[in-house]
């Protein structure tokens, strides 16, 4: 019995890691703003009211991860956010149906801590992908859902 469990944690613990490992890998690099929905509404803890929509496209920035920093620079109505910091990626399972998915997050160091979606999110989407979508939603209180849209350079 006990030999029968090693290999099966040890699946379950390197599965966690490539997961993470892909998306580290995937998120490396100089990303180019496409899109940026903004939200603002008031926020409960199960949902909104939206109050009014702000959806910009064109060149509106970037963000360039590297192993320890990213440089962002983007305008999002009419306003000029940029920054050079440190950044770092987690993960957690979700259970989606009959399996368990990861979850990412980018914590951007005293800016940010957007939700990710690889590609459409689906099982795998973290694995070399070329678009990115970073979203970021409020607390409690009246505030604004940012969802930030990008392609890989």
């Amino acid at each position: 019995m006990k030999s029968f469990l090693i290999p099966i944690i040890f699946l379950v613990i390197y599965g966690c890691s490539k997961d993470d490992l892909q998306a580290e890998r995937s998120l490396k690099g100089k990303w180019t703003i496409y899109r940026i929905r903004s939200q603002y509404g008031t926020f409960f803890q199960n949902g909104f009211d939206p109050s009014d929509e702000v959806d910009e496209s064109g060149q509106l920035g970037s963000f360039n991860f590297t192993q320890d920093s990213v440089v962002f620079n983007f305008q999002r109505n009419d306003t000029l956010y940029s920054g050079d910091t440190t950044w770092k990626l987690s993960s957690q399972k979700i259970r989606q149906g009959f399996f368990r998915e990861s979850e990412f997050m980018v914590i951007i160091k005293g800016h940010y801590n957007f939700n990710v979606i690889f590609e459409d999110g689906s099982r795998n989407a973290e694995k070399n992908a070329r678009e990115l979508t970073l979203i970021e939603v409020p607390t409690e209180g009246y505030g604004v859902l940012i969802e930030i849209f990008m392609r890989k350079e």
